[in-house]
Parts: structure tokens; sequence; C-alpha cells
């Protein structure tokens, strides 16, 4: 891309951009919500949790947001600082799998709202 043979790309913001030749602009920014079971006591109304919030609770993710991938998006990317702490006990990188999983009482989703949306279950959605 840095041969000038490409004038415009689109991609994830992560990982970031790392030539300095490049320039990167934005052009929207998603929710990453969390899916759970209507029976969880996060679900309450109006009830808004914060990452440490779900310290020691079993969540499930997308696998870009394993460390080893540098893509650092999704949970491990939003969760920024309190990533470490954070009990990812599944990946996956569908949408539905996430979705049942949670239905079958494995764990928290977290998961960007649009690829919840691809799904067609109902859910409580949470930032």
């Amino acid at each position: 891309m840095s041969s000038g043979a490409v004038d415009v790309a689109f991609r994830p913001l992560q990982p970031p951009v790392r030539d300095h030749r490049l320039t990167t602009r934005p052009l929207w920014r998603e929710s990453i919500v969390a899916v759970m079971r209507d029976d969880d006591p996060f679900t309450c109304p109006d009830a808004r949790q914060a990452f440490h919030d779900l310290e020691g609770r079993a969540l499930i993710g997308n696998p870009s947001g394993e460390p080893r991938s540098r893509g650092r998006f999704d949970l491990r990317h939003v969760a920024g600082e309190a990533a470490d702490l954070l009990n990812v006990a599944y990946l996956t990188d569908q949408p539905s799998t996430l979705v049942s999983l949670v239905r079958a009482a494995f764990g928290i989703g977290v998961i960007s709202q649009l690829a919840l949306a691809t799904t067609t279950n109902r859910w409580h959605r949470r930032p």
C-alpha cells in the first residue's frame, strides 16, 4: 500500500497501522455490548456495568481478542488495562455460537453490537 498503488484502504482500527507514511481516519465506531441470560443479576433495568464488575465471571468473546493475535479487538481491546483481570473462558468468531454459549449458561458474551444484530436472538444489551 505504501508504494502508491492504493489510494484508499478500509480496515479495522486494530491492530493499529504502524507505517508512518500512512494516515488513518476512523469512519465509525461500534458499541461493544454484553450478552447475558435474563436470569443474570446484571440484567436489572438501567444497570450499567464496567469491566471491573465482570471480574471472576466467565466471559465469552471474539478470538481476535487473544493477546498473541495482536488484533486486540473486542473484549481485550475495549477492556483496556482491565483485560488481564478478566476470565476469558471461551472464544468464538461466530455470533450465533456466542449467543448459544450464553443461553447454555457458560458465561457472559462480549461482542460488537453489529455482530450481535446478525443473530436472530433477542438479548439484553449493555455497553
